[in-house]
């Protein structure tokens, strides 16, 4: 292999490697439907922690809250829209809407609006 090639090469693996780390940083600090979800539902239904993902369900998320109530969240727009079934049967709700800014979630519901920080992939309520 000519040493022009080969120093190709090398730069190509270099230039791929440092891709994706900087991607791996990017995703610890943005906005995932999944975090997003997660923020809407403990605002919502006024969960103290962020619901744990079970799975995903014909496009929705599927989360467990730590009480073991379970919930189906989808993004649909700027919309976050739930599915949760209760002793009336199945209920849901398309009220709450939710704004990205940096490294801030702002989510906005009917009985008001809180504001959520990203830091290391994992959100926080913001006072």
């Amino acid at each position: 292999m000519k040493s022009s090639t080969c120093f190709a090469v090398s730069a190509l693996a270099i230039v791929a490697m440092l891709a994706g780390k900087a991607r791996a940083i990017s995703d610890d600090t943005e906005w995932t439907d999944e975090l997003v979800c997660s923020a809407g539902l403990a605002n919502y239904f006024f969960l103290n922690a962020a619901p744990k993902r079970i799975g995903e369900i014909e496009g929705w998320y599927a989360f467990r809250s730590a009480s073991g109530a379970t919930y189906d969240c989808q993004l649909q727009g700027d919309v976050v829209a739930f599915r949760w079934k209760n002793d009336s049967g199945p209920m849901a709700s398309r009220s709450t809407q939710f704004k990205k800014s940096g490294n801030t979630l702002t989510i906005i519901g009917d009985l008001g609006t809180a504001r959520f920080r990203l830091t290391d992939g994992k959100w926080s309520f913001v006072e």
